[in-house]
Order: structure tokens, then C-alpha cells, then sequence
């Protein structure tokens, strides 16, 4: 049985450093591309912007998909915990789709500002697809964890503003810096921020319990 559990537990750290090499190979390969075909900063949003649209899709179907949650940390209005119902992951998952939508509709004008050339489309979804699947390489491996684990709800809905970050600061800062040294310090930025929202998850995940295992009542 031990022998079992460790194996199982190996599989899914296995599958957790594959899923940040992805993640890294991800960034690497679309930042050549666009050193290489000589996008603007505008263009280079791009591939991003449709990255973190799929990482906001992704986690509402983890969210949902939670047998057993924490909501350790969670509140109603006037100071009332949340209980560990499936009314309660529902609505969180409401609460976050709606949020961080909202922050996507606000970049978009700013990625839209940069209307990439007929020569450029191919190599930017190229680049889009290469990062949407490593998200979704990511997003799989998490499933496995959950699936394992516990997860808190609280952490789930704000572990991925860490990724808006990056493309908020450069959308305001640094929209019109173009060529390849603006371009690898946002992809480093951007990099960092994967990684640390990768480390958070992996190391919150069954630390929120405080009373045994739970799911919606």
C-alpha cells in the first residue's frame, strides 16, 4: 500500500516538472520567434493575452472539478465564513471568471493597439498554441493533484493574478519599448511569474485543511 502511495506520488512530481519544463520551453520558444520575425512589444501581447485567457478558462474547470476544497480564509459579507458547499465553489467560480474576464477586457484594447501584419499571423499563433498547451500540459497535471489533495478555494481564485501582473505593467509602461531587450525582460518577467504561481500551487496544495478532508456538502 505505502508502495502504492509513493508511486503515485512520484508520478505526480513527475508530472509537475513536466509540466514547468512545458511552461519554460513555452516562454524560450516564443520569445525566438519573435526576435527572430521582429514583432513589436503590441504583437508579442499577443500569444500572452490568449495564454492567460486559457489559464482563467482552466482554472473555473479546476475549480469546479474539486471533489475535496478548503475555504479557509473565505468570507461573506459582515465577516461569515464560506461553507464547503457546492453552491459556495460554484459562485467562487463565478466570482473569479467574472473578475479576471474583466481584467482581459481592459488589456485587449491595449493588444489590439498593434495589429499584427499578414506576415506575422502564422508565427503568433504558432506562438499562442505552443503556450496554450503547455497550459494545458499544466492544468492536467493539477487535476492529478487535486484529485490527490486538497485544495483551498481561496488560493485557486487568487494564484493566477499573479500572471496578470506582467502583461498589466508592460500594457501601461511599456507598450511602445520595442526590440529584443524590452522583449526578453518582459518574457523573464512573464517567465518568473508562471514559476512563482507554478511554486504557489505546488506548495499550498494540502496545507489548507483544518479540519481533515472536505468537499461540497
Amino acid at each position: 500500500m505505502e508502495d502504492a502511495i509513493e508511486a503515485a506520488n512520484r508520478g505526480r512530481r513527475d508530472n509537475a516538472r513536466i509540466a514547468l519544463i512545458g511552461l519554460l520551453l513555452g516562454n524560450a520558444a516564443t520569445l525566438g520567434m519573435a526576435i527572430a520575425q521582429g514583432w513589436s512589444m503590441g504583437a508579442l501581447l499577443l500569444p500572452y493575452w490568449l495564454q492567460s485567457v486559457a489559464i482563467g478558462a482552466f482554472n473555473v474547470r479546476r475549480i469546479l472539478r474539486l471533489r475535496r476544497f478548503s475555504t479557509k480564509g473565505l468570507f461573506h459579507g459582515g465577516g461569515r465564513p464560506v461553507p464547503r458547499t457546492r453552491k459556495a465553489q460554484v459562485s467562487t467560480a463565478r466570482f473569479f471568471a467574472f473578475h479576471f474576464g474583466g481584467f482581459h477586457v481592459f488589456y485587449l484594447p491595449f493588444v489590439l493597439a498593434a495589429v499584427p501584419t499578414a506576415d506575422e499571423w502564422p508565427w503568433l499563433t504558432a506562438g499562442a498554441i505552443a503556450l496554450c498547451l503547455a497550459q494545458w500540459r499544466e492544468h492536467r497535471s493539477d487535476l492529478a493533484d487535486d484529485a490527490a489533495g486538497e485544495q483551498n478555494l481561496g488560493v485557486l481564485m487568487f494564484a493566477p493574478y499573479l500572471r496578470v501582473l506582467p502583461m498589466h505593467m508592460t500594457a501601461i509602461f511599456a507598450i511602445g519599448a520595442d526590440g529584443p531587450d524590452a522583449m526578453l525582460w518582459f518574457v523573464l518577467l512573464k517567465t518568473l511569474a508562471d514559476v512563482g504561481a507554478w511554486w504557489i500551487d505546488r506548495s499550498l496544495l494540502g496545507k489548507e485543511s483544518d479540519a481533515g478532508t472536505h468537499g461540497p456538502a
